[in-house]
């Protein structure tokens, strides 16, 4: 079984990205946040929004809600945590960033 995949919350990860797009190393967007995440994780992250923000794919609406939909799928937007993890009973189907999250029947 496949770890979990680790998840932020949208205006936390906003701000992230762009201190880093000013030059921020991750290690201390990390430090002064007081993230509770590795570096490979939020990097990966911010490259995924990175993609959303710099890639015009906001002309291709499909490509652009399926790629924020993983990033932010509603277990992430109404968690009362920064950091979440993908919770049992659902699955990402497809290769992250472009498939979608499934909710497990009788988990």
């Amino acid at each position: 079984m496949a770890m979990p995949i680790t998840l932020m919350q949208e205006d936390i990860l906003s701000i992230l990205w762009h201190k880093a797009k000013m030059g921020v190393p991750v290690t201390t967007l990390i430090q002064q946040e007081g993230l509770n995440i590795t570096s490979p994780t939020l990097t990966k992250l911010l490259s995924y929004v990175d993609f959303l923000e710099t890639q015009n794919i906001i002309d291709d609406e499909d490509l652009y809600n399926k790629v924020y939909n993983s990033l932010f799928p509603d277990w992430v937007v109404y968690a009362d945590n920064i950091i979440v993890k993908q919770p049992k009973g659902v699955v990402y189907e497809g290769n992250f960033p472009f498939g979608e999250w499934k909710e497990l029947k009788n988990v």
